[in-house]
This record gives structure tokens, sequence and C-alpha cells, in this order.
């Protein structure tokens, strides 16, 4: 399971002792950037996108189109 909690002031990665997985803190101004590094690191995929918004999806996919190149 992820959760994720948007925090304007830090990023911090912990262990949440009583729910399994880990809980993130990502600034919303790099949000996009962190998506798409944690689907290039496999820690997500595009289909743990699908509750999120299609102008999200879109934009992820694209950085990481222009970045493939």
């Amino acid at each position: 399971m992820h959760s994720v909690n948007f925090n304007s002031e830090k990023t911090a990665l912990k262990e949440d002792k009583r729910h399994p997985g880990v809980i993130m803190e990502l600034r919303k101004s790099e949000t996009i950037w962190d998506i798409v590094r944690l689907i290039r690191l496999n820690v997500i995929t595009y289909d743990d996108l699908s509750d999120f918004s299609e102008e999200l999806k879109q934009e992820v996919k694209s950085i990481e189109e222009i970045h493939r190149s």
C-alpha cells in the first residue's frame, strides 16, 4: 500500500509501524518529477496512477517520453 502525503515544506520517507508499506511526503512543486522517478525505479507503475487526473497522467507520460530520447 502506498500512502502519499503532500507537504510543501519538506520531502521525507519513513516507515509506519502500524501500516505495511511506505509513507511519502512530497513537495507539491516536485510531485510530477517524483512520480516519474518512482516509475523509473519500478516502485510504481502507470496503473498505480489510475485514480489521478488525466492531466497529471499525461504530464507524467510527456516527461517520461522526452527524457527517454
